[in-house]
């Protein structure tokens, strides 16, 4: 039996510290930090209380599935040492390392932390399974079930037209990215980076489809005590990236509401996810700058969305788009707004029959 001691917090682990490193050295010492936090058993210690199997684990670093500047997220397997007459089984996890000396914002980091270790506690089933959130020295660390190797961006890819059909979409974007997403605010949590490549897609065998939403970088936890309202619960500084991004978010605002700069997101989003394409984009985006770009943006986002006449789609699609998308945030729909509305859409379609 393993003796996990304190499970959140390990301040006896030496961790490599110094001065600046190049990319190569960087890659190797955040590596060579992953491997001893394995060897420390703290990842084992936390799959046994989860899963209340006390066993010895063999963890395995398979590959690197995305990698940044100060974090980097790597799959891991996990298979028992296979006794006399046990069976061997194995299973994937993913592990996210965050180096905090290397995070151009502390407060990025500590509020990750803080939304993480809120949805630890309060799962949703479209929301990524957090396992575990460590520290480990100047790192922090989250432990993550495997949502798949396909995200949105993948499965839209799967369909000949690229874009997903009005009926799958409006299964997805309802039933399962709105109320992701209204979940978080409900429980006073912004995202900040709504994007496809966010939004992990599980196919299982009985064709059902699941989406995750991923990554809570940029995530923060509002406190809305001391606030009249959620709306007043504002935020100061500029998360995302162009095409998804509020036109107020371009403007250099002192502060904006992140809830309506979230709804904003996903009205993109369920654009992209029935046109194949954002709304505003950029032709050749590689050949300008980021100025110039950001520019550009703010030009497009200054005038009302505009719906390609090449699909069909739903009036209420359009108009609800419309709405998510409006140029002034007062006058989006929150998300629960949008959820009463389909559920009385709905109440009345079963009416009429």
């Amino acid at each position: 039996m393993i003796d996990c001691g304190h499970l959140e917090r390990i301040e006896e682990c030496t961790i490599l510290t110094g001065p600046k490193l190049s990319s190569i050295e960087l890659k190797q010492t955040k590596r060579t930090n992953l491997y001893r936090l394995i060897e420390s058993r703290r990842i084992e210690c936390i799959l046994n209380r989860i899963f209340r199997k006390n066993q010895n684990r063999k963890l395995a670093i398979k590959k690197c599935l995305s990698e940044g500047h100060y974090s980097d997220v790597y799959l891991i397997r996990s298979e028992n040492e296979r006794k006399q007459n046990q069976k061997k089984y194995r299973e994937n996890f993913v592990i996210k390392i965050i180096d905090r000396n290397r995070c151009p914002k502390l407060s990025n980091c500590h509020n990750e932390s803080r939304v993480c270790r809120f949805l630890q506690n309060n799962p949703h089933p479209n929301l990524i399974e957090i396992l575990g959130v460590i520290e480990y020295g100047n790192f922090f660390v989250l432990l993550m079930n495997y949502g798949g190797s396909i995200d949105l961006m993948g499965f839209i890819k799967l369909f000949p037209e690229k874009r997903v059909p009005e009926s799958i979409a409006n299964n997805l974007f309802y039933e399962q990215i709105l109320r992701a997403i209204n979940f978080l605010h409900t429980n006073n949590i912004v995202h900040r980076d709504i994007k496809p490549e966010n939004i992990l897609v599980v196919l299982s065998s009985d064709s059902t489809i699941q989406t995750k939403l991923i990554d809570f970088g940029f995530s923060k936890l509002i406190r809305s005590k001391g606030f009249a309202t959620m709306s007043q619960a504002l935020c100061s500084s500029q998360k995302g990236i162009l095409e998804y991004m509020a036109p107020e978010l371009l403007q250099y605002c002192i502060c904006y509401d992140a809830i309506k700069s979230d709804v904003y997101s996903l009205g993109t989003l369920f654009y992209w996810m029935l046109y194949g394409y954002a709304p505003f984009r950029l032709p050749n985006q590689s050949s300008r700058s980021f100025q110039n770009n950001l520019i550009q943006f703010r030009y497009l986002k200054s005038k009302p969305i505009r719906f390609g006449g090449e699909i069909f789609l739903t009036k209420f699609n359009k108009k609800l788009i419309q709405r998510m998308v409006n140029i002034e945030p007062q006058l989006r729909p929150s998300t629960k707004e949008i959820i009463e509305k389909i559920q009385n859409r709905h109440l009345k379609s079963t009416i009429n029959l």
